[in-house]
């Protein structure tokens, strides 16, 4: 994913439709990812997020292994069930890399 992300970050993005937005951590497991791995979080038009195809050639990351919306009825629930707000059991599950941490990455 790194190789990717670099290649992402130094193309031209001004007419995508669909653009990584920060990395995310997962800070604890939750369906569909595990602990440490990282995710990328997706901003912009919904039918672009949906399609494998058009997600993978929309921002030349060619490894996307599953589409997960953050306001999907599964996390919804969970947050329900822990009567929480989503904002906040997403950031119980997620870290957004900072600037520092990002650039190490790549």
């Amino acid at each position: 994913m790194r190789d990717q992300l670099k290649r992402y970050d130094k193309r031209d993005k001004s007419a995508d439709i669909a653009e990584i937005v920060c990395v995310d951590r997962v800070k604890k497991t939750i369906y569909p990812f595990k602990k440490g791995e990282l995710v990328a979080v997706v901003c912009g038009e919904r039918s672009e997020q949906r399609n494998f195809n058009r997600l993978r050639e929309g921002l030349g990351i060619t490894n996307v292994q599953e589409i997960v919306f953050i306001d999907n009825p599964h996390y919804w629930n969970m947050a329900m069930e822990q009567d929480v707000k989503l904002s906040q059991f997403l950031g119980e599950h997620f870290e957004k890399l900072s600037d520092d941490k990002y650039a190490a990455l790549l």
